[in-house]
This record gives structure tokens, C-alpha cells and sequence, in this order.
């Protein structure tokens, strides 16, 4: 059997996409509170949660053109 997206458990990577993506549509809401939140819900560390911040933000910008 095959296994699909749906089948495989959620990452820090896809919780992080779900966090930035609502937090981005918020005003006011700058970097470090999206860092911060990427570490009280994604489990990250600091480093961890600045370097997905920058993926994540370099992913979204390529799929807006």
C-alpha cells in the first residue's frame, strides 16, 4: 500500500505553514511573534523557529508570482 500525504502524521514544518499563514493574515503581527509562536506550538528551539520562519517565507513568496 501506497502511502499519501493525508496517511503520513503532521510535521513542525506543515504546524509552522498552518501558524504563519494565519498569523501573516493578522495586522500588527511582526517576526518575533511569529517566532515565538513557532516555538510554544511547533516545539521548536529559537534557531530552529528563525530558520523555518525564513523557509517558510521564502516559500510563500514563490508561490505568489
Amino acid at each position: 500500500m501506497v502511502k499519501t500525504k493525508k496517511d503520513l502524521p503532521e510535521t513542525k514544518m506543515d504546524k509552522a505553514t498552518q501558524v504563519y499563514l494565519k498569523m501573516k493574515l493578522q495586522d500588527g503581527i511582526k517576526r518575533k511573534d511569529i517566532i515565538a509562536a513557532f516555538i510554544s506550538t511547533c516545539g521548536l528551539t529559537p534557531a530552529g523557529a528563525s530558520t523555518y520562519y525564513q523557509k517558510i517565507k521564502k516559500k510563500q513568496a514563490h508561490r505568489n508570482y
